[in-house]
């Protein structure tokens, strides 16, 4: 070849002309549009998914409300408030002496703001009412020990 000519350019043929790309080739580009438009966007990570997915593949996050609302741990129950039920159960095994310190665990647990959020309120309360009850069996037999008579001027409540 010789510097400086150039090559003509090729003609296509007849039926190149009509249809550059096969068969397939003209499906598949009919059908992207269409599949882009059927596609929504995560808002989490913002990546394309199926319009009816319920958890993104990228990102690993519910789409479905329901769903995330199903699959979200629980908070962890309140350390104190187990330890407050705890020493009100054992209780009457040690002669009611922990029942005090449950009461006031108890308390701690009700009034205690929680951050991070954790459950046990119920725990907490069910300890502190328990606390309170050995409590007083507690003062009571702490009395009676002692040889303590109420006053015979007492008036009866009924």
């Amino acid at each position: 070849m010789e510097q400086g000519v150039e090559n003509p350019p090729a003609t296509p043929r007849s039926s190149e002309a009509a249809t550059p790309f096969s068969a397939a080739d003209t499906a598949e580009r009919a059908a992207a549009p269409r599949a882009a438009a059927a596609r929504r966007e995560c808002p989490f990570c913002r990546e394309g998914v199926h319009p009816e997915a319920r958890k993104c593949p990228h990102c690993q996050e519910y789409l479905d409300p329901a769903l995330a609302a199903e699959r979200t741990p629980l908070p962890p129950v309140s350390t104190v408030a187990k330890a407050s039920l705890l020493l009100a159960v054992l209780s009457p095994l040690f002669f009611f002496v922990p029942g005090p310190l449950a009461a006031l665990l108890g308390l701690a647990g009700l009034l205690r703001r929680r951050r991070p959020p954790t459950r046990g309120t119920a725990l907490a309360l069910l300890g502190f009412l328990l606390g309170l009850l050995w409590t007083a069996v507690l003062i009571v037999a702490v009395l009676k020990m002692r040889g303590y008579t109420p006053p015979s001027e007492a008036l009866p409540l009924f």
